[in-house]
């Protein structure tokens, strides 16, 4: 159904113990449960927007909470990034008697800690003019800074804000919040990039698309703009709706036990040393807790109709697993989730969905949504 020749080894280990502490929280499997659950979660928005239940669940503790009437210095002071990058020479040797004049070590200031080695061309973006242009943003655009923080010691800086935007499913409980997440990297070879977050409330999976204008990043090598930070960040808004659409879609279309199981196989599957695909039975975790969730209808969030035997349910099965039931956590789950071996899983699956059921050569009497923004 779906041929993706390409394959990546992601060196993830699932535990599907359903009796997961964070499912104790307000989060079961047991369907009355689930209702009561997401009748709290249109409650907490009518009070914060999901403001606490997102910090709480989807974060995973990783960053500082902030307020966005809270002046930079504080913003930065809460989050741990009131330092700076700096560059020096590179000097090698037992006497340190040699030097490198092309390239240079870039460090944190307070720690020391080296993040690269680069060329001499390359200019650190500052934690304050990252977060400065940031801030900027979201009180121009009337929206509201949430979160901010860095992972890998620093090495990669975030930035996060709770857009003025929410999808309800087809119109039903099911809803969608955004975020908007802005990461700089302090590493050659990686730059500034704008993703949109669009989170599902009733589960806190994520789904996380990359925005830009004709190029993936902002790259070290041009120096600091806050001009081109803002322009990626204003283009960010219609890509909600598009993603939205596309969830809509997902949510029409029935899936049958058969076609999903192919999908999770061609998708996510092992291959043998030859490069075919081993039998669904030898398959990986990811595959087969995904379907035996899917089949039974035991993802958070099944008891919703948009997501009872659909495209959507079927995404979130998969989402749930990588969000809730890998062993990762902390710092080195929100980098795969954002940059990672995760990020790839979700994207695979996501495009995989939209080409089978909602690119018009699949179904031409379907309504056409764009996916090429995303």
């Amino acid at each position: 159904m779906i041929i993706d020749s390409s394959y990546d080894t992601f060196d993830l280990k699932f535990n599907i113990d359903t009796s997961n502490q964070q499912y104790e929280q307000g989060f079961h499997f047991d369907k009355e449960a689930v209702k009561k659950a997401s009748a709290e979660i249109k409650g907490r928005l009518r009070q914060n927007g999901y403001k606490g239940l997102v910090n709480d669940n989807y974060y995973k503790g990783v960053g500082a909470a902030v307020e966005s009437n809270w002046s930079l210095d504080h913003k930065l002071q809460a989050a741990n990034l009131n330092w700076s990058v700096d560059t020096s020479i590179l000097r090698y040797g037992d006497k340190l008697q040699f030097f490198d004049t092309n390239n240079q070590a870039v460090y944190r200031s307070d720690t020391g800690t080296l993040f690269s080695v680069t060329s001499d061309t390359w200019t650190p973006f500052q934690n304050v003019d990252v977060v400065n242009a940031f801030d900027e943003f979201c009180n121009s655009a009337g929206i509201e800074m949430e979160r901010l923080g860095h992972l890998r010691e620093g090495r990669l800086v975030f930035a996060s804000a709770v857009v003025n935007e929410s999808w309800a499913v087809m119109d039903t409980d099911d809803i969608i919040a955004a975020r908007l997440l802005l990461t700089n990297s302090h590493e050659y070879g990686k730059g500034l990039t704008v993703k949109l977050n669009a989170i599902r409330l009733v589960c806190c999976n994520g789904i996380t698309r990359k925005v830009s204008i004709g190029q993936r990043s902002l790259s070290h090598t041009n120096g600091f703009s806050k001009t081109a930070v803002q322009a990626i960040l204003e283009s960010s808004k219609q890509n909600f709706v598009d993603l939205g659409l596309l969830i809509d879609k997902l949510a029409q279309t029935q899936v049958n036990n058969r076609e999903a199981r192919e999908i999770l196989v061609e998708t996510l599957g092992d291959r043998n040393e030859q490069g075919n695909l081993v039998q669904y039975d030898d398959q990986n975790r990811l595959v087969q807790s995904s379907f035996t969730a899917f089949a039974n209808h035991t993802s958070i969030g099944a008891h919703y109709e948009t997501s009872r035997g659909t495209a959507w349910e079927l995404l979130n099965c998969v989402t749930e697993q990588i969000n809730h039931h890998s062993r990762s956590a902390g710092e080195t789950h929100m980098n795969s989730m954002w940059n990672g071996g995760k990020a790839r899983i979700e994207s695979k699956m996501v495009n995989a969905l939209a080409l089978a059921y909602v690119s018009p050569s699949r179904n031409k009497q379907a309504q056409t949504v764009g996916v090429s923004a995303f």
